[in-house]
């Protein structure tokens, strides 16, 4: 009995310790507390509804160079931390003959009033029916302040080194989910 109610003592010592333990994990893991999920759908080309993210700069010329276009805000004195990018991106010709070469989404911040560009190419894609859909999942560690039209996510045509054709009456739709968290910059 004597043995029995020692060890009793003990599971209830531990348990009790255990029970503090836990309690403490929510000041441990900050960035579940501060976590932050964003999601942007959108279509581009002609015939793109009005309000959706339409590339200004796409054009009947060779000089057009994007696809889609979206920008979004970071809340006044905090700073994002973006750790995974997933994208799903369909491109339809639209019966022309152009085509996406060295597709590419890339992600322009502003930290410290630096602006600065990360391309990333895609993973993987798909050809069903004259379209086809690109997808990407990435971990990254990237930084966005607040700015004006920063952070920008812009979808883009390379061809080698340069910026590719335009795609003229091409068109597609994209999903961008960001994961990470903010921190404050005060």
């Amino acid at each position: 009995m004597k043995y029995t109610l020692l060890a009793l003592a003990a599971i209830c010592g531990v348990t009790a310790s255990a029970q503090t333990f836990l309690q403490d994990l929510s000041s441990i893991d900050a960035h579940a507390l501060n976590a932050v999920q964003l999601t942007f759908n959108g279509r581009y080309g002609p015939g793109s509804h009005p309000g959706t993210a339409d590339c200004p700069s796409q054009k009947s010329t060779s000089t057009g160079y994007c696809l889609a276009v979206v920008n979004f805000n970071v809340p006044t004195g905090k700073r994002l931390v973006i750790e995974n990018v997933s994208v799903t991106f369909t491109f339809n010709p639209n019966g022309n003959s152009n085509v996406i070469f060295s597709p590419q989404m890339s992600i322009g911040t502003n930290v410290s009033n630096t602006i600065a560009f990360t391309s990333l190419p895609f993973d993987n894609n798909v050809s069903s029916g004259g379209a086809t859909g690109y997808f990407m999942s990435k971990s990254l560690r990237l930084y966005a302040d607040p700015a004006t039209g920063f952070p920008e996510i812009t979808f883009t045509n390379f061809v080698g080194p340069s910026i590719g054709p335009d795609l003229g009456p091409a068109t597609g739709f994209f999903t961008i989910t960001l994961s990470g968290y903010y921190v404050s910059t005060n």
